[in-house]
């Protein structure tokens, strides 16, 4: 999820035949598989993007189930296999979204244990830094190369970690030529960073009340598993509208949904073995618990259609 200026891109809809294809054949598979995989009206097609989207700037080469399981990838084994959260830099309780959420989130997503690691100054990573002004605000800005802070997090991945995961409440860049960056991530090294900057009510101009609260974990807990998505080798999605699609902006990336497409969850699935009825529970309890009515109503029917029921 990134924000820069790019070379004008042709997107195309996918057809039902492409999307049908990208998930795969499913008739080989266990009843409960072919049911998540399988393509309802529960999941929207992507829509065409907008002159400031994403796909309108940037060509992404579509990745169908049968080409990432051809392309070379972590996988979480039984020696590696917990996604690390790393603080970057300060955390004030009630400016931010809560850790133990975050964890608690990333956990039902991937259902992979998810440990936090101890908080570090963000200047000990000795990254680049520069001021600039953002274009909807009047104070200067201190942005951190993000770069700069993913070869830094070399340095902290344990010995388990399938990936670890920086995130911080400063403002990022990837490059001297991009406005900002959400997040992040080079699975190859199964290191990634983001920022909760712009989610935060203070810098959109509004003020800390239950809502804005509650926007900002949504919006935060949406980076954290669409970076870590990533050190999957799931790349951005170009089927359906998904947790995975590139986000060029904040309302763009606010109109994606919380959940994976069933060719992202195909993908994940294979890599990380979960149970599919035992993680939409969970995430189940996570909407109903922060007030996500939307998702919650959507991962019900989910399990309906897989034979269960909350």
């Amino acid at each position: 999820m990134s924000h820069g200026q790019s070379a004008p891109a042709l997107f195309r809809i996918p057809t039902r035949e492409q999307q049908l294809a990208a998930v795969g054949p499913l008739d080989k598979l266990p009843l409960v598989e072919q049911r998540a995989f399988e393509i309802t009206d529960d999941f929207q097609t992507i829509r065409a993007p907008k002159p400031a989207d994403w796909l309108a700037q940037h060509k992404e080469r579509r990745q169908t189930f049968e080409s990432f399981q051809r392309t070379p990838r972590n996988i979480p084994s039984s020696i590696a296999n917990t996604i690390y959260v790393l603080p970057l830099g300060a955390f004030i309780e009630g400016k931010g979204p809560a850790l133990t959420d975050l964890q608690e989130f990333a956990g039902a997503y991937f259902g992979l244990p998810v440990k936090m690691l101890p908080g570090i100054p963000l200047e000990s990573n000795k990254a680049i830094t520069r001021r600039t002004r953002d274009g909807t605000r009047d104070e200067e800005l201190v942005q951190y190369l993000s770069t700069d802070i993913l070869k830094a997090m070399l340095g902290h991945v344990p010995k388990d970690a399938f990936c670890v995961i920086g995130i911080t409440m400063e403002d990022l860049y990837p490059e001297e030529s991009w406005n900002f960056v959400f997040g992040q991530a080079t699975y190859a090294d199964r290191v990634g960073v983001f920022s909760f900057k712009r989610y935060s009510p203070e810098f959109n101009g509004e003020e800390w009340n239950d809502e804005t609260r509650r926007r900002m974990l949504r919006r935060s807990c949406h980076v954290l598993v669409h970076e870590t998505g990533h050190m999957f080798g799931i790349t951005h999605c170009t089927w359906f509208e998904c947790i995975m699609c590139g986000s060029n902006h904040l309302g763009e990336s606010d109109s994606r949904p919380m959940h994976a497409c069933p060719v992202c969850l195909r993908k994940l699935h294979s890599s990380a073995k979960f149970d599919l009825v035992a993680r939409y529970r969970k995430l189940l309890t996570f909407h109903e618990k922060h007030g996500f009515t939307d998702e919650a109503a959507w991962v019900q029917k989910r399990l309906q259609r897989l034979g269960t029921s909350h």
